[in-house]
């Protein structure tokens, strides 16, 4: 069995028990996810961009990043203004973070990978942001792809080196 065919239980046991654990969390505890504050400001942002077209309303929200805000309004925009389908966007994405950590640490030792992703699967900080209208688990998700990249297979570098460039400047678009 080739070293990349005998991680897939690995990936997907842990993309599993990733993905199931937040939507426990999800489901188990309360949050008031948009009480005001950041959350508020995203929210509404994201809400200009689905009906007036326009990132930044007359206040001038100039100094937000706006990748969150855009994120957000493309999860509305599929399944409608329910904060509920961003906790479960934002897990899915904390699954995937959980797997590309897996794979950047794959090349150390499978001990390395899986003792990495499976402290990444029980962050309690990580698990709290999927449930919050924040940028953090849209940005670990970014920062994730990113290392990922960085840490795969030398040969494809020089191919996907720019990806690599564009999902950190994209990272910056999420938060400052």
């Amino acid at each position: 069995m080739s070293r990349k065919s005998g991680n897939l239980p690995w990936v997907a046991a842990i993309f599993g028990l990733a993905l199931c654990v937040r939507l426990i969390f999800i489901l188990a505890v309360p949050v008031n996810p948009i009480a005001g504050g950041d959350p508020r400001v995203y929210e509404q942002t994201a809400l200009n961009i689905l009906h007036e077209g326009k990132i930044y309303s007359e206040e001038g929200l100039a100094f937000r990043s706006p990748l969150y805000p855009i994120f957000i309004a493309g999860v509305y925009l599929i399944f409608g203004p329910y904060y509920q389908s961003i906790f479960l966007v934002q897990a899915l994405l904390g699954a995937i973070s959980a797997i590309l950590i897996f794979q950047s640490l794959r090349p150390l030792s499978l001990f390395a990978a899986v003792i990495g992703g499976s402290l990444f699967v029980f962050h309690p900080l990580m698990l709290f942001y999927t449930k919050q209208v924040l940028t953090e688990s849209l940005y670990v998700f970014l920062l994730s792809l990113l290392i990922y990249f960085n840490a795969a297979n030398p040969r494809w570098r020089n191919k996907i080196g720019h990806f690599f460039g564009h999902s950190y400047g994209v990272s910056d678009f999420v938060s400052l």
